[in-house]
């Protein structure tokens, strides 16, 4: 609202009247000039904030509404990039584990004896992990890792509680890396392929997300998925590190 309102409003005041002008946009720099402008009758404004706080306030006018929201989880939709071969489900996505990239095998073997002995429900789950990995504090890491075991078919869910599958008790039994080496291979797309590209010649990450791309059809910007592909194989005992090259073991 512009200064000549104002100006038009003082003009029709007596001498012991006060106006308020109100209005639902806002007052430009002259109007608010004129009205703050000595020796002149004053005249209070009041933009659109001010009402629609009181009309929120004193609830005239105003009706609540319960609205539901919906918070997006990566780690969750990560398990639904799938792809199927012609007899059985596999993933597109793997991802680490806590403790350390050489570690995953152990990692995983020390989820599941937890698992194996309380069979817990989310929140212990949970709060287990968070007193054995202090650096892990998201819950969305959490159910990052729950889903790489059970991508893997190490552990399941039995309604709110988690138990271990006869992989993960296969695992706790006898050669971790063994079980978890076939299971990779059942369970993750492009792992067996990976495995009969790679010649003594070795391969490189950014190698391998080009291999990725092309043999999946997928469209991976960051080698992310090739790097862990890369550092699970060599965990289980199937490549070996050298530089920025990884070589199979013979």
């Amino acid at each position: 609202m512009r200064s000549n309102v104002v100006r038009e409003l003082r003009g029709s005041l007596e001498v012991d009247q006060r106006r308020l002008i109100i209005t639902s946009s806002g007052f430009s720099r002259d109007a608010i000039e004129e009205v703050i402008a000595p020796g002149k009758t004053p005249i209070s404004l009041s933009d659109g904030e001010k009402p629609l706080g009181l009309l929120i306030e004193n609830e005239l006018g105003v009706t609540h509404k319960s609205v539901q929201y919906l918070e997006l989880s990566l780690s969750d939709l990560e398990d639904l990039g799938t792809d199927v071969s012609t007899d059985e489900q596999r993933y597109l996505s793997i991802w680490p584990l806590p403790g350390g990239t050489d570690r995953y095998v152990e990692t995983a073997k020390e989820f599941l004896r937890f698992v194996a002995v309380n069979e817990p429900d989310i929140h212990a789950m949970k709060q287990w992990i968070k007193s054995e990995y202090p650096k892990v504090t998201s819950d969305g890491s959490i159910r990052g890792y729950l889903s790489v075991l059970r991508n893997l078919d190490l552990i399941n869910y039995d309604g709110e509680i988690i138990k271990v599958t006869n992989a993960g008790a296969e695992a706790l039994r006898g050669s971790a890396r063994e079980v978890i080496k076939e299971q990779l291979e059942k369970r993750i797309s492009g792992i067996k392929e990976l495995e009969e590209r790679i010649g003594p010649e070795g391969i490189t990450e950014e190698e391998t997300l080009e291999f990725l791309k092309e043999e999946l059809g997928v469209n991976w910007e960051s080698a992310h998925q090739a790097r862990f592909r890369l550092l699970w194989l060599t965990d289980v005992g199937t490549l070996r590190r050298q530089g920025n090259r990884y070589y199979p073991v013979t």
